[in-house]
């Protein structure tokens, strides 16, 4: 999954998606070609948009948040301030953002310890954005994601 031997730090364009735990639907559901995001799914969104107050130096672009994943385009740019406990490497951005989202779900779910549920499979899949044409496909994929739900490899 991921590219080895490539700085997941340097800066670029990243295209990630992350799949909820065995598929399961949990952050709304597709009416006519649109993603209705329930209460999970704004939470998800909230903490998506939050990330730049802990890692400086990225940008957002595009997302989606659909019933059992999440697409999204991120940037790292150069010069960003970092707290050192948060650098900005893809794999911490995207460990953070699954720690803290589990978190918050676990507390919505009103979740004890001895039940807590992991929200996210264990990975991620990532593709890196190497030039306009790619990122203008990735875009467009992630603008009609909703349009095609049916189509979809994650749809059951």
């Amino acid at each position: 999954i991921r590219l080895k031997g490539y700085d997941h730090s340097s800066e670029g364009l990243y295209f990630i998606t992350i799949c909820t735990q065995n598929k399961e639907y949990l952050f709304g559901e597709i009416v006519n070609g649109e993603m209705i995001l329930n209460g999970a799914g704004l939470m998800v969104e909230k903490i998506y948009k939050e990330l730049s107050i802990y890692f400086k130096n990225i940008n957002f672009e595009e997302y989606v948040i659909m019933p059992n994943h999440f697409h999204f385009i991120i940037e790292i740019i150069e010069g960003g301030k970092t707290p050192p406990l948060h650098k900005s490497k893809l794999g911490n951005i995207i460990g953070y953002f699954k720690y803290q989202t589990t978190k918050e779900y676990n507390e919505l779910m009103d979740v004890k310890n001895e039940k807590y549920l992991k929200l996210w499979q264990r990975n991620y899949y990532e593709n890196i954005i190497i030039n306009d044409e790619i990122h203008q496909k990735v875009i467009e994929y992630i603008e009609k994601n909703p349009l095609k739900w049916e189509e979809d490899k994650y749809y059951k």
